[in-house]
């Protein structure tokens, strides 16, 4: 026979011990609660937080657009201009156009004319060491001048040939700014008029003087155009804008 010895004695739990564990269990209870509303207390917060930010975020965006919308619905000084100048053609408007490059189609932005229509900047240089303004009236005149411009080659190519113009019904008009010595200095035709006697042929020049572009170097700003034929005598009406007004010409007429 094996002998297991006495068999432990279990202490009863007094009365007083049972107390003591509930207080312990309510004060956790309590900890918990309390963690639980301290938790979503903080989340309520972050979630106030984002939306203040998000709101802030639409209130600016909606500030930009409002203010990008107010600048180009506002007039411009160089509008202004065209204005002023339109109100002198008191004779009849001539369509003009921009001697087109002849080779691969060319954009290198638009520009306004004192019409209300919108014509391709120009694309033509031709060194010069004073301003001038030309009309060409026969292809003689046409190859002087093709052969001294600076005509941009086209990749795989090369020069490409002088565009044909029937010279019985169609004239140029060319209007050529001094070196400059930045390329940001732009000149182009915008207008012409018959006046009952005499073609006025609007010019705009641009300088470039305090405007920054990255490149450096010469340039020889120069533009050619088309119109119909005509022996009248020519008065050039020029305007010149700022380096301010030029880059808002070509923000508001260059928008995508």
């Amino acid at each position: 026979m094996f002998d297991c010895g006495a068999a432990p004695r279990l202490e009863p739990i007094s009365g007083g011990e049972f107390p003591r564990l509930a207080k312990v269990r309510s004060t956790n209870k309590k900890r918990s609660t309390k963690s639980r509303k301290q938790q979503r207390k903080r989340r309520l917060l972050e979630i106030a937080l984002y939306m203040i930010r998000e709101e802030l975020r639409f209130i600016i965006k909606l500030g930009l657009i409002f203010s990008l919308l107010l600048f180009l619905i506002s007039p411009l000084p160089h509008l202004a201009a065209h204005q002023k100048h339109a109100a002198f053609c008191n004779g009849k408007l001539i369509s003009i156009t921009p001697l087109q490059y002849p080779g691969p189609p060319m954009t290198l932005g638009r520009l306004p004319l004192r019409s209300g229509g919108i014509r391709e900047s120009p694309w033509m240089r031709f060194p010069s060491d004073t301003s001038r303004r030309v009309l060409i009236r026969n292809r003689l005149e046409f190859i002087d001048f093709w052969k001294r411009a600076l005509i941009p080659a086209t990749p795989g190519v090369g020069i490409p040939p002088m565009p044909e113009i029937d010279f019985s019904r169609e004239m140029l008009v060319i209007a050529v700014m001094e070196k400059r010595p930045a390329p940001n200095y732009w000149i182009f035709i915008d207008g012409a008029c018959d006046m009952d006697g005499h073609l006025e042929i609007f010019v705009t020049s641009a300088d470039g003087n305090g405007c920054t572009t990255g490149f450096e170097g010469e340039s020889y700003p120069a533009d050619v155009i088309m119109l119909p034929r005509s022996d009248l005598p020519v008065v050039f009406r020029e305007t010149k804008i700022d380096c301010r007004q030029w880059m808002e010409l070509l923000l508001r007429y260059n928008q995508r």
